[in-house]
């Protein structure tokens, strides 16, 4: 994790600022992924259960396409890591899943409720 592209997406957090998602998009929600902060709005509020970890690595949920994948997407998944370091990001209590037919061995990430209004602005 580079502490120097950490401190840019902290800050830009911070200000309320949106933080650019790398290119390309991911056949995903193809359509909210203008800004990391909307990406999360819709993956981690919108639809929880749409994204989590499997193995203590990040994947999609089970309702994704299945050419969506993380696995080769180390830009975004640097960035999601980010955001559980920052607490953006948390684990999802079962209440909270929105996503059907989750397996057992994935964890659904949420966002925190310091983030959970905050990133509204950012959406679609």
């Amino acid at each position: 994790m580079e502490t120097e592209t950490f401190q840019h997406f902290r800050y830009e957090v911070v200000l309320g600022e949106p933080v650019e998602l790398p290119k390309p998009k991911i056949n995903y929600y193809q359509h909210n992924q203008y800004s990391v902060q909307q990406y999360l709005h819709t993956l981690a509020k919108l639809h929880v259960g749409s994204l989590g970890k499997r193995e203590s690595k990040w994947v999609f949920g089970p309702d994704a396409p299945p050419d969506a994948r993380l696995t080769s997407r180390p830009d975004i998944t640097q960035l999601f890591d980010y955001a559980e370091r920052m607490g953006i990001l948390e684990p999802a209590a079962p209440a909270d899943v929105t996503v059907e037919n989750l397996p057992g061995d994935f964890t659904p990430y949420k966002l925190s409720v310091t983030y959970w209004e905050k990133f509204d602005k950012f959406a679609g």
